[in-house]
């Protein structure tokens, strides 16, 4: 069976590594764009 963890760009930190590998996670998706910013349109 195959785990995966989705994490975005604020969250790729070593901590969170460590608990991906802690739980078992053999993938990670990394959430590059960041949906959640305020920002002049």
């Amino acid at each position: 069976m195959k785990l995966g963890l989705g994490l975005y760009k604020h969250m790729l930190t070593p901590e969170n590594f460590a608990f991906a590998k802690q739980a078992g996670a053999t993938h990670i998706v990394a959430h590059l764009v960041d949906y959640f910013a305020t920002g002049g349109d």
